[in-house]
């Protein structure tokens, strides 16, 4: 699925072609497969992690598996938001084996119905009282060991609903002594700014009313702590908001975890950004830039979003910066094209004048040369183009909202869809929220460039 002309038959790049779904009578969620390059195929020891919600408000459940032939051994440890460690277990998997851990009562379990079907009936307490606010959960596999993959499984008690997220790799090493990022006049100096177009605030959109929170994780930093400054940008590529500017600290955010108007994340700290404390209008959507340093993955920084009318939460994470994207623009084949997002399993049904599947699309602006946008969404369905839709203007470092009904003149027949939002000058990112009317569910796509994949997997039989 590797792309190599910058006019596709079928739009679609590797996460969008690898991705689970699930369709129960009662939720609907979707997460993409765990990327594994060749170059990462090897025996050495890896950091694996990514935070949890809070566990008084979840149950979650990991789901920790190898897909190799020999052994993976090593430990799973759960931190609590400070980054004290509250518990560890040690893992032996073997060939194609895997294991279930149950975050609440921070043990192995055997199978799904025993952490989720009988807490319904018999309420289950939280026993690793240290999770209730959340906290970060860690595998790291021994050196000489192949590593393994996860993903955790996240319900609200009593809710037949579920959302899937999944940890991400990271090279295992000894931090470096912190530098403070603030040059001589105090302005916070950021080596990436990490994005997301999901900021909501009792936010009305296809008749469902959307809220955000974003957790926020160090997970093992390359220098002792992990600096981050959070801004929001409107429709027009405004400040609504700036951590610092005048604006109160979020009350949920210890004050521990703040320094000089900045977030500063110890090793396996995590903490959690709520918009609706944030002090934005009621009705307000955009896009969170989260200027950070040192260095750190996206993938670290999750986002929950909740269909209020329903009580239906779901989690994707941020996007890569400018620097990654940069990156993708250079790929030959790409052919200059400034923006060429993908986002798969789209759809768009109506069945007795109800409408029972529909999309948001959020694209946010994140181009440094404060050039505005002019981005098409084409449309593919499985037997190739469907339809090309201009978006209209998107102003430098504003981030818009359309409702895929709103968007369509004609009707499209009934079919999973893939959508690719490109832009020939400025450089746009897109995640999609899918609703289902049948279900009353939600599910979050976060959208990835059709080329970020490109030179990681080059097709070659050697790495």
């Amino acid at each position: 699925m590797r792309a190599k002309t910058r006019v596709p038959t079928h739009a679609s790049d590797l996460f969008s072609s690898a991705f689970v779904r699930w369709k129960t009578p009662n939720s609907f969620a979707n997460v993409h497969a765990n990327p594994d390059p060749v170059q990462w195929q090897r025996a050495d020891s890896f950091f694996y992690s990514m935070p949890f919600p809070p566990l008084r408000d979840y149950e979650c459940l990991y789901s920790l598996f190898n897909p190799y032939l020999e052994r993976s051994t090593g430990t799973v440890s759960l931190y609590d938001q400070f980054g004290v460690k509250l518990q560890e277990l040690p893992y032996d998997l073997a060939a194609y084996s895997s294991l279930l851990l149950d975050l609440r009562k921070g043990e192995y379990v055997s199978n799904v119905s025993d952490s989720f079907a009988k807490a319904k009936a018999d309420g289950k307490k939280l026993k690793l009282q240290g999770g209730a606010r959340g906290g970060t959960i860690a595998v790291v596999n021994q050196k000489g060991s192949v590593k393994n993959f996860g993903y955790l499984l996240i319900k609200q008690p009593g809710s037949s609903r579920f959302a899937i997220e999944h940890p991400i790799h990271q090279q295992s090493y000894n931090p470096t002594p912190s530098q403070l990022p603030f040059d001589s006049v105090g302005r916070f100096k950021a080596k990436n700014i990490l994005y997301t177009p999901l900021v909501f605030n009792s936010t009305k959109i296809g008749g469902v009313t959307l809220e955000s929170r974003f957790h926020l994780s160090s997970g093992a930093p390359v220098e002792d702590h992990l600096w981050l400054s959070p801004y929001i940008t409107d429709a027009d590529g405004a400040v609504a908001w700036q951590m610092g500017n005048e604006s109160p600290n979020p009350k949920s955010i210890s004050e521990k975890q703040i320094e000089r108007n900045a977030i500063k994340l110890g090793g396996q700290q995590s903490c959690i950004l709520d918009a609706s404390q944030l002090g934005l209008p009621k009705g307000f959507s955009g896009g969170l830039g989260l200027a950070i340093t040192p260095l750190t993955n996206h993938t670290l920084m999750k986002v929950e979003l909740k269909a209020v009318e329903w009580d239906a939460p779901t989690f994707t994470h941020f996007r890569p910066g400018l620097a990654s994207a940069r990156a993708y623009q250079r790929a030959k084949h790409r052919q200059g094209l400034a923006t060429d997002y993908i986002v798969a399993g789209a759809r768009l049904a109506v069945a007795a004048g109800k409408m029972m599947r529909d999309e948001i699309l959020a694209v946010i602006n994140i181009d440094d040369k404060n050039l505005p946008g002019n981005p098409t969404v084409e449309i593919f369905a499985s037997a190739g183009l469907v339809e090309r839709v201009p978006l209209g203007k998107v102003p430098a470092f504003s981030c818009r909202h359309y409702l895929l009904s709103d968007l369509l003149s004609g009707k499209i027949t009934t079919n999973d869809l893939s959508l690719r939002l490109v832009d020939e000058q400025a450089t746009l990112l897109m995640s999609v929220i899918h609703l289902d009317y049948e279900r009353r569910d939600i599910a979050a796509d976060h959208g990835s460039d059709r080329f970020s994949t490109f030179s990681e997997f080059t097709c070659e039989s050697t790495a």
